[in-house]
């Protein structure tokens, strides 16, 4: 999935802000005020209004950003995601996991794919356990979103 429609897919297509829904009122704005990192983490959606008015206000609103930016890199990684960078970033960078759960974080760049733990299944091969190891861009994500 494109870092564009991940962070639209993110907050069903409202703005993070107000929830104002469809997505031709919709902008990203990028946290950092870099327009060149469009990395999803400095990425977030809100509407035109919003917009204008975080951006007239970047200083009192930062904090409120990086709290709504937080809580949805939460829902958009999930419990087993979240966990499963922190405990990787507080191993020996790597964890053993569920491919189907792990994946999107394969996808974004936070952790990549080193192997298998356990393969096996009743009747075929199927794939049980992968092992996963955590990139430079999932210990930052860690450093900066997740501590």
């Amino acid at each position: 999935m494109k870092t564009d429609d991940r962070i639209f897919f993110e907050t069903d297509n409202s703005c993070a802000y107000c929830g104002i829904k469809g997505r031709i009122n919709l902008t990203r704005h990028h946290i950092d005020g870099n327009r060149k990192n469009n990395k999803y983490e400095n990425l977030i959606v809100f509407c035109h209004n919003c917009h204008h008015q975080i951006t007239k206000e970047e200083a009192d609103s930062r904090q409120k950003i990086k709290k709504i930016k937080r809580l949805l890199i939460y829902k958009t990684l999930t419990p087993w995601g979240i966990n499963a960078i922190k405990m990787a970033y507080r191993s020996n960078g790597e964890v053993v996991g569920p491919e189907f759960l792990l994946s999107h974080l394969v996808d974004m760049g936070y952790l990549e794919k080193t192997g298998y733990a356990f393969k096996g299944g009743i009747k075929d091969e199927t794939e049980i356990l992968s092992k996963f190891k955590i990139t430079l861009e999932g210990h930052a994500l860690y450093n900066n979103w997740l501590k």
